[in-house]
């Protein structure tokens, strides 16, 4: 889909790449939820490299859109998780 989208050559293209997805569902799924207790588990140990993978809230992503929307940048920008995360906090 990504590479669909930058064939279309827009004036600006963000994509953004959030890892696990927290927040509330209408449905139950119980392999989410087990998912988002182990990442609540393991979030204090992934720094580094290993951040880009640490779940993000559902409006983390959405605070991250309306940043990257308001930037005003061409070209095309890819953002991971912790990049979102960062966009989001301002």
């Amino acid at each position: 889909m990504e590479e669909r989208l930058k064939e279309l050559e827009p004036p600006a293209l963000h994509i953004l790449r959030p890892s696990f997805i927290l927040g509330d569902r209408e449905e139950f799924r119980g392999g989410e939820k087990a998912i988002m207790w182990l990442s609540g588990v393991l979030s204090p140990v992934m720094i580094g490299p290993l951040r880009k993978y640490k779940s993000i809230a559902a409006s983390a992503i959405a605070a991250g859109m309306i940043r990257a929307a308001g930037r005003g940048a061409t070209g095309v920008h890819i953002y991971n998780s912790d990049q979102i995360v960062d966009m989001a906090k301002g």
